[in-house]
Protein backbone atom coordinates (compact mmCIF):
# COMPACT_ATOMS: atom_id res chain seq x y z
CA UNK A 1 0.00 0.00 0.00
CA UNK A 2 1.22 3.46 -0.93
CA UNK A 3 2.21 5.32 2.03
CA UNK A 4 -0.19 8.14 1.51
CA UNK A 5 -2.58 5.94 1.74
CA UNK A 6 -2.26 4.18 4.80
CA UNK A 7 -1.89 7.25 6.42
CA UNK A 8 -4.93 8.77 5.63
CA UNK A 9 -6.58 5.40 6.19
CA UNK A 10 -5.23 5.31 9.86
CA UNK A 11 -6.56 9.22 10.21
CA UNK A 12 -9.75 8.62 9.07
CA UNK A 13 -9.84 5.79 11.83
CA UNK A 14 -8.25 7.70 14.68
CA UNK A 15 -11.60 10.38 13.52
CA UNK A 16 -13.86 7.69 13.57
CA UNK A 17 -12.33 6.13 17.24
CA UNK A 18 -12.50 9.82 18.76
CA UNK A 19 -16.61 10.46 16.98
CA UNK A 20 -16.99 6.86 18.94
CA UNK A 21 -15.70 7.99 22.28
CA UNK A 22 -17.33 11.66 22.49
CA UNK A 23 -20.80 9.70 21.65
CA UNK A 24 -19.72 7.13 24.83
CA UNK A 25 -18.96 10.06 26.87
CA UNK A 26 -22.08 11.96 26.38
CA UNK A 27 -24.07 9.19 26.43
CA UNK A 28 -23.03 7.83 30.28
CA UNK A 29 -23.19 11.70 31.49
CA UNK A 30 -19.28 11.18 32.27
CA UNK A 31 -18.29 14.53 34.68
CA UNK A 32 -16.41 17.30 32.63
CA UNK A 33 -13.35 16.42 34.74
CA UNK A 34 -13.01 13.34 33.63
CA UNK A 35 -14.01 14.02 29.95
CA UNK A 36 -11.17 15.76 29.40
CA UNK A 37 -8.65 13.55 30.48
CA UNK A 38 -10.08 11.35 28.99
CA UNK A 39 -9.88 13.23 25.27
CA UNK A 40 -6.41 14.34 26.34
CA UNK A 41 -4.74 11.12 26.86
CA UNK A 42 -6.71 10.37 23.67
CA UNK A 43 -5.38 12.97 22.09
CA UNK A 44 -1.79 11.88 23.23
CA UNK A 45 -2.36 8.10 22.04
CA UNK A 46 -3.60 9.61 18.40
CA UNK A 47 -0.19 11.64 17.78
CA UNK A 48 1.50 8.34 18.99
CA UNK A 49 -0.19 6.14 16.26
CA UNK A 50 0.00 9.27 13.69
CA UNK A 51 3.79 9.40 14.06
CA UNK A 52 4.31 5.28 14.23
CA UNK A 53 1.80 5.57 10.45
CA UNK A 54 4.06 8.27 9.37
CA UNK A 55 7.29 6.62 10.32
CA UNK A 56 5.95 3.31 8.37
CA UNK A 57 5.48 5.18 5.43
CA UNK A 58 8.45 7.16 5.15
CA UNK A 59 9.52 5.06 2.29
CA UNK A 60 6.53 5.64 -0.20
CA UNK A 61 5.37 2.35 0.68
CA UNK A 62 4.10 0.47 3.38
CA UNK A 63 5.03 -3.32 4.32
CA UNK A 64 2.38 -5.81 6.15
CA UNK A 65 5.16 -6.43 8.57
CA UNK A 66 4.94 -2.21 9.33
CA UNK A 67 1.61 -2.48 9.30
CA UNK A 68 1.35 -5.22 11.34
CA UNK A 69 3.98 -3.59 14.50
CA UNK A 70 1.32 0.21 13.85
CA UNK A 71 -1.40 -2.50 14.82
CA UNK A 72 0.12 -4.00 17.30
CA UNK A 73 0.99 -0.30 18.70
CA UNK A 74 -2.74 0.42 18.43
CA UNK A 75 -3.87 -2.48 20.41
CA UNK A 76 -0.91 -1.71 23.80
CA UNK A 77 -2.42 1.96 23.63
CA UNK A 78 -5.95 0.89 23.30
CA UNK A 79 -5.90 -1.81 26.17
CA UNK A 80 -3.83 0.37 28.62
CA UNK A 81 -6.29 3.23 28.57
CA UNK A 82 -9.11 0.43 29.23
CA UNK A 83 -7.31 -0.42 31.87
CA UNK A 84 -6.67 2.69 33.10
CA UNK A 85 -10.55 3.69 33.01
CA UNK A 86 -11.55 0.30 33.95
CA UNK A 87 -13.61 -0.37 30.93
CA UNK A 88 -14.30 -3.94 29.54
CA UNK A 89 -13.61 -4.35 25.65
CA UNK A 90 -16.29 -5.71 23.89
CA UNK A 91 -16.09 -8.37 21.76
CA UNK A 92 -17.79 -9.34 18.43
CA UNK A 93 -20.60 -12.19 18.60
CA UNK A 94 -20.54 -12.05 23.13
Amino acid sequence: MSGDQYVSRIEGRIAKAEARLNRALKKRNVPAEVQSQIKADFAKAASTIRHAAKKAAADGKVSKQEAKQVRQQIRKIKKAAFKKYGVKAKRKGN
